[in-house]
């Protein structure tokens, strides 16, 4: 799978799900100061319970897309 580098969004899901949200971040790794080939990607899911917000964070790694 490919990814573009430098990607940073914050978003709401639609409804009926409003209430939870999404974080997805990219950063390109580098090869000796050059640009390299894969994008670590952090996304994170978080929702409403009872009385407070649980969450879940997965980090993976995907080639850049150009």
């Amino acid at each position: 799978y490919f990814i573009e580098s430098g990607l940073n969004k914050e978003e709401y899901f639609p409804e009926p799900y409003q209430d939870s949200r999404y974080s997805l971040e990219t950063e390109n790794i580098k090869d000796n100061e050059e640009k390299g080939m894969l994008n670590k990607v952090l996304l994170s899911v978080n929702w409403p319970t009872k009385g407070s917000r649980r969450a879940i964070f997965v980090v993976t790694y995907l080639f850049d897309k150009k």
